[in-house]
């Protein structure tokens, strides 16, 4: 929507003969906001440079062959070890029970029909059979 005193300053403009701009662009510089960024990467570029460098000198200083690990020496205990083992074999005769009692599956049913060779007329025709004229066998 044009504003009252933006017709005002067109007709001014038109009246007096002179090119005044339309527009304000003293908000608008291209070669600042070209430099800011410019200097805006490089201040991202030198801040990632120093975290990458720092990274590596803490990681890189680790000497391997300094670090001495201490532990303890392992107790052996025959009684805890025998009741660990009895408890094992205990565990694997009850699964090998139950793993031979689910393995067991009925044989496949075989399905014989009442009439297996139909005639010439009948093989024409499409043959529906009647489920009381199956025999199942196991």
């Amino acid at each position: 929507m044009i504003e009252n005193n933006l017709v005002k300053k067109i007709v001014q403009g038109i009246k007096s003969g002179k090119k005044t701009p339309l527009n304000d662009r003293s908000i608008m510089h291209p070669e600042r906001e070209w430099f800011s960024s410019v200097l805006l990467g490089l201040v991202f570029l030198v801040a990632g440079g120093y975290w990458s460098l720092s990274v590596y000198l803490q990681f890189s200083s680790v000497d391997l062959e300094t670090v001495v690990i201490e532990s303890e020496a392992a107790v052996y205990r025959d009684s805890l070890v025998e009741a660990a083992l009895f408890e094992i074999n205990r565990r694997e005769q009850a699964y090998n029970s139950l793993k031979g009692a689910a393995v067991f599956a009925p044989p496949p049913l075989e399905v014989i029909a009442a009439d297996p060779a139909p005639s010439e007329e009948d093989r024409s025709t499409p043959t529906v059979l009647d489920v009381d004229d199956l025999e199942f066998t196991f």
